[in-house]
């Protein structure tokens, strides 16, 4: 990592502590607890029922990461 990449994660996990929390809404689903948007942050945050919180840069980050590799889904043109 080149000390600019390092200098710009530093500034970020700065401007994330001064960020208003990411208000969670929560769900009835047998897995997912709560989810939620942080726009200053320009996070999604996904919290299950299991207590494990995840942090994606995007929706479809989330997806790729942590839905497509697990579950069985069907595209919807």
């Amino acid at each position: 990592m080149s000390s600019l990449q390092g200098e710009m994660r530093r500034e970020d996990k700065v401007a994330r502590r001064r960020s208003p929390p990411i208000r969670m809404r929560r769900f009835r689903s047998s897995s997912i607890e709560a989810a939620g948007y942080g726009p200053s942050q320009r996070t999604l945050r996904v919290r299950f029922v299991g207590g494990s919180t995840y942090d994606a840069e995007s929706k479809g980050q989330f997806v790729d990461w942590q839905v497509k590799p697990y579950f069985r889904y069907t595209r919807l043109d």
